[in-house]
């Protein structure tokens, strides 16, 4: 690129525009092979693979890691995850049900790190094990 120039001796770049990056934050002198990373893991993963690369300060195995091997879908709240979790798990008897608080649930979960979400839209959350 900078070879290619029309002015002479050109020795620098900068990045002055970064659409399409999602939340990821590039810097004015981030290196191109960086950027190209993210490209590529963005044509790969999309703008949810973004998003969780944004949250993870940009460490590409970790948002792989959590994508490809944590993900547990798409919910309209983490509450409804947390009932979703524990009515596949566990036997809760018919008497207790309206006795349990998801709400509460989600935030312990929340709260102690033991998933973490994306909010998509305002009744869509993507829910992922902690690391």
């Amino acid at each position: 690129m900078l070879k290619a120039s029309p002015i002479p001796n050109t020795e620098e770049y900068a990045i002055h525009d970064y659409e399409g990056f999602g939340e990821v934050r590039l810097e004015e002198y981030t290196g191109i092979g960086t950027v190209a990373h993210i490209a590529a893991f963005a044509a790969e993963h999309g703008d949810l693979g973004l998003a969780v690369l944004a949250l993870l300060s940009g460490y590409f195995e970790e948002a792989r890691e959590a994508i490809e091997d944590r993900y547990h879908g798409e919910f309209t709240s983490l509450a409804d995850y947390m009932q979703d979790v524990t009515e596949e798990t566990t036997e809760i008897p018919q008497a207790l049900r309206f006795y349990i608080d998801w709400h509460a649930m989600a935030r312990d979960a929340a709260m102690s790190g033991d998933v973490f979400t994306i909010q998509t839209a305002h009744d869509e959350v993507h829910v992922f094990s902690a690391g």
